[in-house]
């Protein structure tokens, strides 16, 4: 087989990231990852908002199908997580030929498992909403919503790989060109489904998948493009244990771990009901106004990652070591510059999701209010997910979210519900404690793991 030759840009990109100062490399590959999580988030608050401009049931209808979406999304970002960590770390030892292997061989695994998905949410998919509690309005309502949704869920197993790809490279820039034009005929097609042909919460999720449609056929091209070691062959694909298994090890507690995430978030929206379902539409409005901010700082994790990837694979573990570090200060500076402007301006920034609803305008608020503490603990637990995922122990992080969720948050928001009248707040106060108690508990691991690995003596 013929030596597989980085192009000059795959070169000089490499050896960046390689050799540079790791504050300077985070923040020019973190800063297009950072913008480009929040243009995302922007666009969910802006369909929820133009959601919430049809009716108040209508924004808490795409929160509630969001979140279990989510659910199966978080298949396709753990899996494309853990493929970006093993072939980063391949790419960056210099191993092109395994490289490439690697990438072929999974997007045929998530062919396969897209075709699977498929047929299996055709046949099961109303059942399963039946299942799990999901009003019965919202299925008669909303089921066209859903399947859309669904199948745009299934179009980002690919996309996110491809995403996963650029990532793991540190082509931050395209990722946000792309996803800005994608994002841009998302807004175009709402806005003309909604307020001109006034086709309800339905055209939301078909200019969703136009927009993953774009981002798909982007990525066919760029796969076919000039890239040796980044591109689709058929030859190189293989369904071989010593390639996939050590990409799907390293997934699976991500899946898991994601999956349980979303599947709690359910629990504590069913949990919710009972306070009426304006409550479940507050909480996730409400969480994804404090996610633009918090996206922020996972934006810049995910810069790290793959920064440590590289260098990890390399073998630059003191590189690794001194992103972290960095990773810390930058996502301080952020909370620091974010979370006033969010405090002072809550009031006026819940009003957009609420016009001519004072009630609903006050149970948002007061979730609100409490969700943007959120900050200051993710400076902790974005740094160690970085640390924990680069050195490959993500049972750990699977462990991490288990507790977020059936140890802190959903016993929590029990004990809330049934000993006090909080109401509303309890949706708020219980997503700070958990967040708190996560971000204690991942101190406890890293001040675990560090006299037992070698490579974290020098945090």
């Amino acid at each position: 087989m013929d030596k597989i030759t980085l192009t000059p840009k795959e070169h000089d990109l490499r050896n960046f990231i390689l050799t540079d100062k790791p504050l300077k490399v985070i923040l020019k590959i973190g800063i297009p990852i950072a913008l480009f999580q929040l243009l995302n988030q922007f666009f969910r608050i802006l369909d929820t908002f133009m959601a919430a401009g049809i009716s108040a049931q209508a924004a808490s209808m795409v929160a509630y199908f969001g979140q279990l979406n989510f659910v199966f999304g978080s298949v396709a970002g753990g899996l494309s997580i853990g493929a970006a960590l093993k072939i980063g770390q391949s790419y960056g030892s210099g191993d092109y030929k395994f490289t490439k292997k690697q990438i072929n061989s999974m997007v045929a695994l998530i062919g396969v498992i897209i075709v699977t998905l498929g047929v299996a949410a055709l046949v099961g998919a109303i059942p399963f909403l039946r299942l799990i509690g999901t009003p019965y309005y919202f299925i008669e309502e909303g089921s066209m919503y859903f399947f859309t949704e669904f199948f745009t869920t299934l179009l980002m197993f690919f996309n996110l790989f491809y995403i996963a790809l650029e990532k793991a490279q540190g082509n931050s820039k395209k990722i946000l060109v792309v996803n800005l034009i994608s994002a841009l005929i998302k807004l175009l097609f709402t806005a003309f489904g909604l307020y001109v042909l006034n086709a309800g919460i339905i055209f939301l999720a078909i200019s969703t998948l136009l927009s993953q449609l774009f981002i798909a056929s982007v990525a066919i091209f760029t796969l076919n493009g000039k890239s040796e070691v980044f591109k689709i062959s058929i030859t190189h694909m293989s369904f071989k244990s010593e390639i996939l298994k050590p990409i799907i090890l390293i997934s699976l507690p991500i899946i898991f771990s994601q999956s349980v995430f979303h599947i709690g978030k359910v629990i504590v929206n069913a949990m919710l009901i009972s306070q009426g379902s304006l409550v479940i539409g507050a909480a996730g409005i409400a969480t994804l106004i404090t996610g633009t901010a918090t996206t922020i700082q996972v934006g810049m994790k995910e810069a790290a990652v793959s920064v440590m990837n590289q260098n990890k694979g390399a073998g630059k573990i003191n590189r690794s070591i001194a992103s972290v570090k960095k990773l810390v200060l930058i996502n301080t500076v952020v909370a620091i510059v974010l979370f006033f402007p969010l405090w002072f301006l809550a009031r006026l920034i819940t009003g957009f999701f609420a016009v001519n609803d004072v009630e609903f305008h006050m149970t948002l608020l007061s979730i609100f209010q409490f969700m943007i503490w959120n900050l200051w603990p993710f400076i902790v637990t974005t740094s160690v997910n970085a640390l924990l995922l680069t050195f490959g122990y993500t049972k750990l992080i699977f462990i991490q979210n288990l507790c977020a969720l059936f140890v802190f948050r959903i016993p929590i928001l029990w004990l809330l519900q049934t000993f006090t009248d909080r109401g509303s707040e309890a949706a708020g106060i219980v997503m700070i404690a958990s967040n708190v108690l996560s971000a204690i508990l991942a101190v406890i691991i890293v001040i675990r793991l560090i006299p037992t690995v070698k490579e974290f003596k020098n945090i």
